[in-house]
């Protein structure tokens, strides 16, 4: 490979190279083609996968939260009655609506915790069970 020669005639000459790309982009032994193919840590534990889809519905629900303040100004006429209607109801069951997506956001947390030297020990073993 033409870069790994550069770089190796520079050392070899005990010179600053001209270029800066640093030498492990070009190393034939970081090949992405010759790497074997290895499963994706994360989707390891599914509750990897559960926390990530609360935690996103948290966030929307916690949005929708603050824009209904918004649609109930009357300053700010709403587009329609129904959107009126969406922001009464986030106004009235929002903070339980997020307490409840907060602790099931928190529970899902601790049992991924929890979960996780079994799910690490089970992919390092390379079985199901």
């Amino acid at each position: 490979m033409l870069a790994t020669a550069y770089f190796d005639c520079c050392a070899q000459l005990d010179c600053k190279p001209l270029l800066s790309v640093p030498t492990f982009l070009f190393s034939d032994d970081r090949d992405p083609m010759a790497r074997t193919y290895r499963r994706n840590e994360i989707l390891t534990n599914p509750f990897y996968l559960a926390l990530v889809a609360v935690s996103t519905i948290f966030v929307v629900t916690a949005l929708a939260y603050l824009v209904s303040g918004f649609a109930l100004d009357p300053a700010n006429a709403p587009a329609s009655e129904r959107s009126r209607r969406v922001a009464l109801w986030f106004d009235r069951n929002g903070p339980l609506v997020m307490t409840i997506e907060f602790l099931v956001m928190l529970a899902t947390g601790v049992v991924m915790m929890a979960t996780d030297r079994w799910y690490t020990e089970r992919r390092k073993r390379g079985g199901r069970g």
